[in-house]
């Protein structure tokens, strides 16, 4: 299954478009990295938790990440700032293609960029300064009945959210992980239950 799920993720990453990294006014660009990890006969996503101490979106759940440098396009940020935050050498991975921008309300535009790692998670050390922790959600985990939610903020704007054990995913890294399930999978996840609010940290 793992591999099968690998070629159909890369066959429809093909078909959207690619990080044209143009950069839009009044927003600073970073790149993500989803990296994905196949174990038996399932495929897990690896996340982490941002440290209480950072700047930015402090102790929220995340992609390896950050913003660009003026030097470098925005797969070499991704596969940069995965190599910082988690320890990962980019010959570890396997670049399947990249989905489309996103931008957040704190003025960044991301460029997310999904790999097949080539490594075990628990072979990822993290940076002590930037990441509290790392840790995986499988796929059928994150598909399960009631696990994505959506809402809308008072301005119209919608707002996801993944409640799967006691990890709450939500905002551009929410939007993200719902496009690579959507076309891994090939259907979008389907929303179910209550907003997790109260579990937000804005």
């Amino acid at each position: 299954m793992p591999d099968r799920l690998f070629d159909s993720l890369r066959e429809a990453l093909t078909r959207t478009p690619i990080s044209d990294e143009t950069d839009l006014p009044g927003l600073r660009p970073a790149s993500v990295l989803v990296p994905l990890h196949a174990r038996e006969r399932e495929v897990e996503i690896v996340l982490l938790q941002r440290s209480e101490d950072l700047p930015h979106h402090a102790g929220q759940i995340a992609f390896p990440g950050g913003s660009r440098d003026e030097d470098e396009d925005d797969l070499a940020c991704a596969l940069r700032e995965a190599r910082e935050e988690v320890g990962l050498d980019p010959s570890r991975v396997n670049v399947l293609g990249s989905v489309e921008p996103c931008t957040t309300p704190t003025g960044f535009r991301i460029a997310p960029f999904v790999g097949r790692l080539l490594v075990e998670p628990s072979a990822l050390r993290p940076d002590p300064g930037e990441v509290a922790r790392i840790f995986t959600l499988s796929l059928g985990e994150l598909t399960a009945p009631g696990v994505y939610r959506r809402a809308h903020l008072p301005d119209g704007r919608p707002l996801e959210a993944f409640v799967c054990r006691d990890e709450v995913v939500w905002g551009a890294t929410a939007r993200i992980l719902r496009r690579v399930l959507e076309l891994a999978l090939g259907e979008a996840p389907r929303s179910e239950g209550p907003f997790p609010w109260s579990r937000l940290r804005f």
